[in-house]
């Protein structure tokens, strides 16, 4: 069973396997590793991918820090954000856009733990298709 990963932690992994893969490649073995061993490597790959996933997003800025990573307002509350700005509401969607980021980044490490057991529990088929 394949857990929900946000967009940002997969970008995080896809970096540490694509970091890993040269490795491989100059040895020239790739014909020389088993599935098991590919899934393995897979598998230790998305684990250390995933540490750094945290490290980076589960600190103070983690998320709001980084534009590309920022979770914006409800689209709701962005096409309102002009009217609720000329009622003097602005600085409220502020702290609000603020205090759910904020909330991200402590959710983060909190998640690591299932993010963690997802990868070791993947299946070969599991990392073929992320592959």
């Amino acid at each position: 069973m394949m857990t929900f990963i946000p967009d940002s932690v997969r970008r995080l992994v896809a970096c540490g396997i694509a970091a890993l893969l040269p490795v491989v490649a100059q040895a020239g073995a790739l014909d020389l590793i088993s599935s098991a061993d590919a899934g393995q490597a897979v598998r230790l790959a998305l684990e250390k991918g995933s540490e750094r996933a945290v490290s980076q997003l589960g600190r103070p800025g983690g998320f709001s820090d980084d534009p590309s990573l920022r979770i914006p307002l409800p689209e709701a509350l962005q096409k309102s954000r002009k009217v609720l700005k000329f009622m003097g509401r602005g600085d409220d969607l502020n702290a609000l856009e603020n205090a759910i980021n904020r909330a991200a980044e402590q959710a983060v490490p909190e998640g690591r733990q299932v993010l963690v057991e997802t990868v070791r529990s993947m299946t070969l088929a599991d990392a073929k298709s992320i592959l």
